[in-house]
């Protein structure tokens, strides 16, 4: 791919990226219409800019160029008509927004394979939020009461082997695929129809930290990323104006950090309560901050590992240096 189209083509996709995080239903209000519909016209201008250029006709580009034709599709034909009362615009653009929001994956996806990275967009999904802490508190129990501290690396490898076993069978099996995705269909993700879900990585941050052999760590891990994650997701979608990277916001971070301030404390507490509230902050603040930072740079690897991972690591290290039993 020519350098020129290159830039041109990804600038193109993070103007949709950004057109989308304007429509997510967190943020979503009738007075940000006009200003949408302006974001909307100087995108359809690049994108017949990228369309018309030469080297988009090399066989390579083929899934670049029909994802482009899909978008161009939707924003020639589904662009809701002015004029609509409230509530028939908020389910206007909301439908909208699900129209565009494949074909923007399906960009991305073509991107990536051509080595040009641009951020999925992750849609609110309040039912996902529920069953990310509903999952995380059910978790910490089980953990907790039933499972004694020397079954976790089974436990871990147990749980690791089964996602990823499920997920060679739906790469091995369109249909597999499918029936997965429809199980899981109002939890996930649109681009988890085609790249690695977010459970499996999540099984896999649990057979790296049974494989710890610590309990306390397990706990503060998970529950960092159980409460913290939706808190960021949250905050950062609805009210994240100042941008930092990848799409992340300071307001969300701050969401990040200070619920996994309060989750990991909360766990400390409730676990180990010999341990004191000096220790108990010492432990959870680097979990916190490092989960922040991890779920704050993450790009390819997905947060739903590398966000447990870092969390283990910074309670890891604190007690450690403190000299407490893990």
């Amino acid at each position: 791919m020519q350098a020129s189209l290159a830039i041109e083509t990804r600038r193109l996709a993070l103007d949709v990226h950004t057109l989308l995080g304007e429509l997510d239903v967190a943020r979503w209000r009738a007075e940000l219409e006009v200003a949408v519909r302006g974001h909307i016209a100087r995108i359809e201008a690049r994108l017949e800019t990228v369309r018309t250029m030469p080297a988009l006709a090399e066989d390579r580009l083929d899934q670049v160029q029909g994802s482009l034709d899909e978008i161009a599709t939707v924003l020639h034909a589904e662009v809701p008509s002015a004029g609509l009362s409230g509530d028939q615009l908020r389910a206007e653009w909301a439908a909208f927004r699900t129209r565009l929001q494949p074909a923007y994956e399906a960009m991305a996806n073509a991107l990536q394979a051509q080595a040009i990275h641009v951020p999925t967009r992750r849609p609110t999904n309040y039912l996902r939020n529920v069953l990310h802490m509903g999952s995380a508190g059910l978790a910490l129990v089980l953990v907790q009461l039933l499972l004694p501290e020397a079954s976790l690396p089974w436990v871990g490898a147990g749980l690791g082997i089964m996602a990823w076993s499920l997920e060679l069978g739906r790469r091995l099996s369109p249909r597999m695929n499918q029936l997965l995705m429809a199980m899981l269909g109002p939890f996930a993700h649109p681009h988890e129809s085609y790249r690695t879900n977010s459970a499996t990585w999540y099984c896999t941050a649990l057979l790296l930290l049974g494989l710890t052999g610590s309990k306390t760590l397990m706990l503060v891990a998970m529950g960092v990323l159980g409460f913290a994650d939706p808190a960021a997701a949250l905050v950062g979608r609805r009210w994240g104006s100042i941008k930092l990277v990848h799409g992340r916001s300071l307001q969300g971070s701050l969401a990040f950090l200070l619920t996994g301030i309060v989750a990991a404390g909360t766990v400390l507490l409730a676990t180990r309560p010999e341990l004191g509230p000096t220790a108990w902050l010492a432990m959870a603040l680097p979990a916190a901050l490092l989960g922040a930072l991890a779920e704050l740079f993450s790009i390819r690897l997905d947060d739903n590992l590398s966000v447990p991972a870092a969390a283990a690591a910074g309670a890891g290290v604190a007690a450690t240096l403190l000299g407490l039993p893990l």
